[in-house]
């Protein structure tokens, strides 16, 4: 059987990872509809870190990637727009 605390987790992990603006850890709770405190003590069990520290890892990780997939590397080719001839 599964705690009923971890359906409150999941719920409040789909709404950090679907919302297109930060979510703040009372917030978060809020919308979970459970007490900031108790959600703490579920990510705390689940994570091994409170929600804030959930939070900030989720949004700096977002925040790599973001920055990984535009950035250029040395293994791409530089492309010049005006030709050679002009």
């Amino acid at each position: 059987m599964r705690y009923k605390g971890y359906s409150y987790v999941r719920r409040a992990v789909e709404y950090i990872e679907n919302s297109n603006e930060r979510i703040g850890a009372e917030k978060l709770a809020e919308l979970s509809g459970i007490s900031y405190v108790y959600l703490h003590k579920l990510f705390k069990k689940c994570f091994d870190k409170g929600i804030s520290g959930y939070i900030n890892e989720f949004y700096i990780n977002r925040a790599a990637s973001d920055r990984k997939s535009t950035r250029l590397n040395s293994s791409h080719e530089w492309i010049s727009r005006m030709p050679s001839s002009a």
